[in-house]
């Protein structure tokens, strides 16, 4: 089977990214099965404000580049199915997006994808929104809302990349991967019809 995605579910490290990254290599190397891997990245410490915060995480980023991993480090107040709102990891949000959206289509259309500020009621954690610019520079997968405009966003479906790279986006890295995957499909099957 192919699989064009996997979420790893709950808050990461580094360490954990590096983990993944080799997996990843693993699968498409020897595998021939590329797959974007979207990951939580952690939330702010106990001890720390939201600047302090934002600055390690761009730190944690500079450890790692991989245009197969996309770090979430999107969070927000969500209000769930049974009208309870708790703090969430937006990644999950992400996943289902992807599932509905063409390979080649950003997440980040705001035309086409948003959540309602009654579901979405507020980011996290308070104060956020200053450091998201920073946070999408340095590579992660940031929300936003937008002035004037009623919903959240998905700031840049941004994935963990080399600097320069042109996969800096999900939707890139989504259509590279389906092609290698079709490539790899045929292949077999000419394979097997010389068999």
């Amino acid at each position: 089977e192919f699989f064009e995605f996997v979420h790893v579910v709950g808050e990461s490290t580094p360490a954990m990214w590096a983990a993944v990254s080799e997996a990843q290599a693993e699968l498409e190397e020897l595998k021939h099965k590329p797959l974007l891997f979207i990951v939580e990245a952690g939330n702010i410490g106990k001890d720390e404000n939201v600047s302090d915060y934002a600055l390690r995480l761009e730190a944690e980023k500079k450890k790692l580049k991989n245009k197969n991993i996309a770090v979430v480090a999107a969070r927000s107040l969500y209000t769930k199915m049974d009208g309870t709102t708790v703090e969430i990891n937006n990644a999950g949000i992400v996943a289902g997006l992807y599932g509905i959206a063409g390979v080649a289509q950003s997440i980040g259309r705001v035309d086409t994808f948003s959540i309602s500020e009654a579901k979405m009621t507020r980011l996290m954690p308070e104060g956020i929104e200053d450091y998201i610019s920073g946070l999408d520079d340095a590579g992660y997968l940031t929300w936003r809302k937008y002035y004037g405009i009623a919903g959240c966003y998905v700031n840049n479906a941004r994935v963990l990349c080399r600097e320069g790279s042109d996969y800096r986006y999900a939707e890139h890295v989504r259509v590279l991967n389906k092609m290698i995957r079709e490539i790899y499909k045929r292949a077999v099957n000419m394979v097997q019809m010389d068999i």
